[in-house]
């Protein structure tokens, strides 16, 4: 049966169930939309919240399926090209460890297989980064067409941690019901790596503290203005 686009309105009437910037916070889900914080959130939420031990950028890429596509060089993206079935999905195991580039070599290396729009703006992002006293820090992992993917915090000293959470998307947002795509996090931490890491984990929770909830309404109300004109 074939995949329909549907409204997250028309998803929930029936029953179930990007590429965006983002500043030290929460993805957005216009093609280009930034947010600016500080170390964690300092707005009032009467929740526990998760606080950074570092000042960072975040720039979120989705691709249009749920392979990897951003590799360390060119050798592992051939490996992966190599392991692939007929159909370009990846048979290796999901591998969910971050990866780590320190330098301006590291930098020059990657291979980035998704289209030039995404390509360039990812290259650009860390072309912006000051290696002297930055690292970049590519998560990818996969996701559901209608949810939105949040930052809560990251601690990033001798070991390494993310803390992610999710919500759905706008009523109105059209999205693609039970679809999974794959979605790189590119955190540009402001802390420099001479190498990654021994120790890397992260958490995900699919509900958020109250000041993501609060400008996930804002933002899903304006996408409606905008779907409504």
């Amino acid at each position: 049966m074939p995949s329909t686009t549907v409204s997250r309105r028309r998803l929930l009437a029936v029953g179930s169930g990007c590429l965006s910037l983002a500043i030290a916070g929460c993805a957005g889900e216009s093609e280009s939309e930034s947010t600016v914080e500080g170390k964690g959130s300092d707005e009032p939420t009467g929740e526990s919240t998760v606080e950074s031990t570092h000042e960072y950028e975040s720039l979120f890429v989705r691709s249009d399926g749920d392979g990897h596509f951003i590799y360390r060089d060119e050798e592992r993206a051939n490996e992966a090209a190599e392991t692939s079935d007929a159909d370009g999905a990846s048979s290796r195991p999901y591998i969910r460890s971050p990866l780590f580039v320190v330098d301006e070599d590291d930098a020059d290396a990657l291979r980035i297989e998704t289209d030039a729009t995404r390509a360039d703006e990812i290259r650009a992002f860390v072309a912006e980064t000051d290696f002297e006293s930055e690292s970049i820090v590519i998560d990818q992992r996969t996701i559901e067409d209608c949810y939105r993917r949040h930052i809560e915090g990251i601690r990033a000293g001798g070991s390494f941690h993310t803390d992610y959470c999710q919500s759905l998307k706008g009523p109105m947002t059209p999205c693609e019901a039970g679809k999974e795509v794959m979605e790189a996090v590119i955190l540009r931490v402001h802390r420099p790596y001479n190498e990654a890491p021994s120790s890397r984990s992260s958490s995900e929770s699919h509900s958020c503290p109250g000041s993501i909830a609060a400008r996930d309404r804002t933002r899903n109300e304006g996408e409606e203005e905008d779907d409504d004109e």
